[in-house]
Protein backbone atom coordinates (compact mmCIF):
# COMPACT_ATOMS: atom_id res chain seq x y z
CA UNK A 1 0.00 0.00 0.00
CA UNK A 2 1.22 3.44 -0.82
CA UNK A 3 2.30 6.10 1.62
CA UNK A 4 -0.94 8.06 2.24
CA UNK A 5 0.98 11.35 2.09
CA UNK A 6 2.30 10.58 -1.41
CA UNK A 7 -0.16 11.00 -4.25
CA UNK A 8 1.08 9.60 -7.56
CA UNK A 9 -0.25 11.25 -10.71
CA UNK A 10 -2.35 8.56 -12.39
CA UNK A 11 -2.95 8.44 -16.11
CA UNK A 12 -5.87 6.66 -17.79
CA UNK A 13 -3.97 3.38 -18.09
CA UNK A 14 -3.09 3.47 -14.38
CA UNK A 15 -6.75 3.96 -13.48
CA UNK A 16 -7.84 1.13 -15.79
CA UNK A 17 -5.20 -1.17 -14.27
CA UNK A 18 -6.27 -0.41 -10.71
CA UNK A 19 -9.95 -0.94 -11.48
CA UNK A 20 -9.10 -4.16 -13.36
CA UNK A 21 -7.02 -5.35 -10.39
CA UNK A 22 -9.84 -4.65 -7.95
CA UNK A 23 -12.41 -6.30 -10.24
CA UNK A 24 -10.15 -9.35 -10.50
CA UNK A 25 -9.84 -9.66 -6.72
CA UNK A 26 -13.62 -9.32 -6.38
CA UNK A 27 -14.26 -11.91 -9.08
CA UNK A 28 -11.83 -14.37 -7.47
CA UNK A 29 -13.61 -13.91 -4.14
CA UNK A 30 -16.99 -14.50 -5.77
CA UNK A 31 -15.64 -17.55 -7.64
CA UNK A 32 -14.53 -19.05 -4.33
CA UNK A 33 -18.10 -18.71 -3.05
CA UNK A 34 -19.44 -20.88 -5.88
CA UNK A 35 -18.51 -24.27 -4.34
CA UNK A 36 -20.57 -23.41 -1.24
CA UNK A 37 -23.49 -22.08 -3.30
CA UNK A 38 -23.39 -25.24 -5.42
CA UNK A 39 -24.38 -27.22 -2.35
CA UNK A 40 -27.80 -25.52 -2.63
CA UNK A 41 -28.00 -24.81 -6.36
CA UNK A 42 -26.56 -27.75 -8.23
CA UNK A 43 -24.67 -26.82 -11.36
CA UNK A 44 -23.36 -23.45 -10.17
CA UNK A 45 -19.92 -25.01 -9.63
CA UNK A 46 -19.48 -25.22 -13.39
CA UNK A 47 -18.84 -21.45 -13.29
CA UNK A 48 -16.06 -21.83 -10.70
CA UNK A 49 -13.10 -22.30 -13.00
CA UNK A 50 -14.06 -19.71 -15.64
CA UNK A 51 -14.75 -17.07 -12.97
CA UNK A 52 -11.55 -17.92 -11.10
CA UNK A 53 -9.61 -17.82 -14.37
CA UNK A 54 -10.98 -14.42 -15.40
CA UNK A 55 -10.34 -12.98 -11.95
CA UNK A 56 -6.79 -14.34 -11.85
CA UNK A 57 -6.04 -13.02 -15.33
CA UNK A 58 -7.31 -9.57 -14.34
CA UNK A 59 -5.14 -9.59 -11.22
CA UNK A 60 -2.07 -11.01 -12.98
CA UNK A 61 -2.31 -8.54 -15.85
CA UNK A 62 -2.46 -5.52 -13.55
CA UNK A 63 -0.26 -6.35 -10.57
CA UNK A 64 1.28 -3.41 -8.76
CA UNK A 65 4.06 -4.94 -6.68
CA UNK A 66 7.40 -3.19 -6.40
CA UNK A 67 9.46 -6.40 -6.46
CA UNK A 68 9.96 -7.57 -10.01
CA UNK A 69 10.62 -11.17 -8.90
CA UNK A 70 7.41 -11.42 -6.85
CA UNK A 71 5.41 -9.70 -9.59
CA UNK A 72 6.81 -12.16 -12.15
CA UNK A 73 6.13 -15.25 -10.01
CA UNK A 74 2.54 -14.29 -9.19
CA UNK A 75 1.65 -13.31 -12.74
CA UNK A 76 3.29 -16.34 -14.35
CA UNK A 77 1.49 -18.81 -12.09
CA UNK A 78 -1.70 -17.66 -13.80
CA UNK A 79 -0.16 -17.86 -17.27
CA UNK A 80 1.09 -21.40 -16.57
CA UNK A 81 -2.44 -22.32 -15.43
CA UNK A 82 -3.81 -21.03 -18.72
CA UNK A 83 -1.29 -23.08 -20.69
CA UNK A 84 -2.19 -26.25 -18.75
CA UNK A 85 -5.89 -25.52 -19.19
CA UNK A 86 -5.42 -25.10 -22.93
CA UNK A 87 -3.39 -28.31 -23.17
CA UNK A 88 -5.98 -30.31 -21.24
CA UNK A 89 -8.89 -28.79 -23.15
CA UNK A 90 -7.60 -28.66 -26.70
CA UNK A 91 -5.03 -31.46 -26.75
CA UNK A 92 -6.78 -33.81 -24.30
CA UNK A 93 -3.79 -34.00 -21.97
CA UNK A 94 -4.80 -35.76 -18.73
CA UNK A 95 -4.34 -32.76 -16.44
CA UNK A 96 -6.51 -32.65 -13.31
CA UNK A 97 -8.28 -29.29 -13.15
CA UNK A 98 -7.24 -29.03 -9.50
CA UNK A 99 -3.70 -28.31 -10.71
CA UNK A 100 -4.97 -25.52 -12.94
CA UNK A 101 -7.03 -24.04 -10.11
CA UNK A 102 -4.11 -24.40 -7.71
CA UNK A 103 -1.87 -22.37 -10.02
CA UNK A 104 -4.57 -19.72 -10.35
CA UNK A 105 -4.85 -19.58 -6.58
CA UNK A 106 -1.11 -18.96 -6.20
CA UNK A 107 -1.68 -15.50 -7.65
CA UNK A 108 -4.58 -14.85 -5.27
CA UNK A 109 -2.58 -16.23 -2.31
CA UNK A 110 0.25 -13.81 -2.96
CA UNK A 111 -2.13 -10.88 -3.26
CA UNK A 112 -3.97 -11.81 -0.05
CA UNK A 113 -0.69 -12.15 1.84
CA UNK A 114 0.57 -8.81 0.49
CA UNK A 115 -2.67 -7.03 1.32
CA UNK A 116 -2.62 -8.48 4.85
CA UNK A 117 0.13 -6.00 5.65
CA UNK A 118 -2.03 -3.13 4.38
CA UNK A 119 -5.41 -3.93 5.89
CA UNK A 120 -4.73 -6.09 8.96
CA UNK A 121 -7.94 -8.04 8.27
CA UNK A 122 -7.98 -10.85 10.85
CA UNK A 123 -7.22 -14.15 9.17
CA UNK A 124 -6.26 -12.69 5.78
CA UNK A 125 -2.66 -13.86 6.17
CA UNK A 126 -3.98 -17.43 6.41
CA UNK A 127 -5.69 -17.20 3.02
CA UNK A 128 -2.75 -18.90 1.24
CA UNK A 129 -3.10 -21.87 3.61
CA UNK A 130 -6.86 -22.02 3.01
CA UNK A 131 -6.37 -21.88 -0.76
CA UNK A 132 -3.74 -24.62 -0.57
CA UNK A 133 -6.19 -26.72 1.46
CA UNK A 134 -8.90 -26.09 -1.14
CA UNK A 135 -6.56 -27.13 -3.95
CA UNK A 136 -5.43 -30.30 -2.19
CA UNK A 137 -9.02 -31.13 -1.24
CA UNK A 138 -10.09 -30.72 -4.86
CA UNK A 139 -7.25 -32.98 -6.02
CA UNK A 140 -8.19 -35.58 -3.38
CA UNK A 141 -11.88 -35.16 -4.20
CA UNK A 142 -12.77 -34.20 -0.62
CA UNK A 143 -15.78 -32.04 -1.42
CA UNK A 144 -16.62 -30.84 2.09
CA UNK A 145 -13.07 -29.71 2.82
CA UNK A 146 -12.89 -28.03 -0.61
CA UNK A 147 -16.16 -26.19 0.05
CA UNK A 148 -15.19 -25.17 3.59
CA UNK A 149 -11.72 -23.87 2.73
CA UNK A 150 -13.07 -22.05 -0.36
CA UNK A 151 -15.88 -20.45 1.64
CA UNK A 152 -13.61 -19.11 4.40
CA UNK A 153 -11.08 -17.86 1.84
CA UNK A 154 -13.89 -16.24 -0.17
CA UNK A 155 -15.14 -14.32 2.86
CA UNK A 156 -11.64 -13.06 3.66
CA UNK A 157 -10.92 -12.10 0.04
CA UNK A 158 -14.26 -10.31 -0.32
CA UNK A 159 -13.56 -8.33 2.88
CA UNK A 160 -10.21 -7.39 1.34
CA UNK A 161 -11.91 -6.46 -1.95
CA UNK A 162 -14.33 -4.23 -0.06
CA UNK A 163 -11.42 -2.51 1.66
CA UNK A 164 -9.66 -2.06 -1.70
CA UNK A 165 -12.74 -0.48 -3.31
CA UNK A 166 -13.04 2.06 -0.44
CA UNK A 167 -9.51 3.42 -0.80
CA UNK A 168 -8.33 5.97 -3.38
CA UNK A 169 -6.98 4.56 -6.66
CA UNK A 170 -3.51 6.02 -6.20
CA UNK A 171 -2.97 3.84 -3.10
CA UNK A 172 -2.70 0.78 -5.37
CA UNK A 173 0.04 2.31 -7.49
CA UNK A 174 2.21 3.99 -4.89
CA UNK A 175 5.39 5.71 -6.01
CA UNK A 176 6.12 4.58 -9.57
CA UNK A 177 9.84 5.25 -9.04
CA UNK A 178 9.98 2.32 -6.58
CA UNK A 179 9.08 -0.32 -9.18
CA UNK A 180 11.92 -2.56 -10.29
CA UNK A 181 12.20 -2.61 -14.06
Amino acid sequence: MADPQYVEELDTIDRIQVVTYRLGITLCGLALLLPAIDQFYTGVLSYFQPALMLGSIAVAASLHIYSKTVRYALAHATWLALILFACSTYFDWPIHQGWVNGLLLITMSGIAFKEHFCFKIPGLKYTPVLLLMATLAQLAERTHLFVGASLIAAILILFMAGAKWRMPLHFDIGDKRNYQQ
